[in-house]
């Protein structure tokens, strides 16, 4: 167990981390297959941002509200360095119907997750998702971590830059231990 002093030296991004029960979403987006050997999703993710800011002047589901969420799809076993299929994509609430070429509709499922707020650059996320596995996750006796998927809320301001520092948060879905 690590004491606040120690958390905040080794997780300087980590603002807090709380369990939040949310509902099920639906977003629209590009995605692409990220195999860590072959690639560096520090620097793919952020170029695929821009490709999906570029292409959604036009899209009828997308409000100024519309929320960026970044999507990771994980196949057993779960760990560091696994290779993952990432969706960048804009949350919608109705149609998923009529979109451009190349655009597809992902669903993440509802139930409780942990919520873990950042404030750095995208580079920089790793430290939320040690903190969850390192720090948060042995610290509690009531959930177990969904290893499956886990998703981020992009800052509004959030425009494909990986040098932007910025407060995001990322979701970690859970269940409760029998």
């Amino acid at each position: 167990m690590h004491s606040n002093a120690e958390q905040t030296k080794q997780y300087p991004g980590v603002i807090g981390v709380e369990v939040r029960t949310c509902g099920e979403r639906s977003i629209i987006g590009i995605e692409m297959f990220v195999d860590q050997k072959r690639v560096r999703p520090e620097v793919e993710i952020p170029r695929l941002w821009r490709q999906l800011l570029e292409r959604t002047e036009g899209v009828q589901q997308l409000s100024p509200t519309s929320g960026k969420i970044g999507l990771y799809a994980y196949e057993p076993p779960f760990g560091p360095g696994q290779e993952f299929v990432y969706t960048a994509g804009f949350e919608v609430d109705g149609r998923t119907d009529a979109l451009p070429d190349g655009m597809l509709v992902k669903q993440i499922p509802g139930g409780e997750a942990a919520v873990v707020r950042f404030r750095g650059k995208p580079a920089e996320y790793g430290q939320a998702w040690d903190y969850l596995h390192q720090v948060w996750y042995p610290s509690q006796q009531t959930y177990d971590v969904v290893d499956d998927y886990e998703f981020e809320r992009l800052a509004d301001a959030f425009a494909g830059e990986e040098e932007v520092a910025a407060v995001f948060e990322l979701h970690f879905p859970l269940k409760r231990r029998a």
